[in-house]
């Protein structure tokens, strides 16, 4: 069986070493901290959740190819709430707001109106948008990598058996997604 050594168990990590387990491959996660998840932490303490990352999914609407590769590691399921805020983010600076809109059209105008002088910029920028919101996802499409079996425990399950470890973490499919310790 060939290996898989994977270095960081952030959303990246975990997302490959489930997909190359899903392949046939035997993995192994390590991570440097006490708990997996990179950017996305989040931790308990005193009673109160904080959230240390996680601000936005990119690919979270039902309509990106993102979004089913997020169902089948487990980022989101059925009982995650997706908040579509319009504008996603808004910038004030020196009494002038300037705010990220999803819809392209809207996100244009609204840079043409408070920045009239670089039209040309902002027209080119949009055209940019709009060439790279036609891309697909390379995982979504790599050549020759199939599943060979579903991977045991089910995807979404290797998030919740790393996040007990203590460090550092191997997420080992000869115990077929548990942690075994460091060596």
């Amino acid at each position: 069986m060939k290996k898989v050594i994977i270095v960081g168990a952030g959303i990246a990590g975990l997302s490959a070493g489930i997909y190359a387990l899903q392949s046939g491959f035997e993995v192994t996660i390590y991570e440097s901290h006490t708990i997996p998840g990179g950017a996305s932490t989040s931790w308990r303490r005193n009673g109160y959740l904080f959230e240390g990352g996680m601000h936005w999914l990119t690919g979270s609407s039902a309509k990106t190819p993102l979004h089913k590769l997020w169902r089948e590691v487990g980022a989101l399921d059925d009982s995650v709430k997706i908040h579509l805020r319009d504008p996603f983010y808004t910038l004030e600076h020196n009494g002038q707001r300037a705010c990220l809109y999803r819809d392209l059209d809207k996100l244009c105008a609204h840079f043409l109106a408070i920045a009239p002088d670089d039209r040309a910029e902002i027209l080119k920028l949009c055209s940019d948008i709009k060439k790279f919101t036609k891309l697909k996802m390379p995982i979504m499409d790599i050549k020759g990598v199939k599943v060979k079996q579903k991977a045991h425990p089910p995807p979404r399950d290797a998030f919740q058996y790393v996040a007990g470890a203590a460090p550092p973490l191997l997420l080992c499919q000869s115990i077929r997604g548990g942690i075994c310790p460091a060596v």
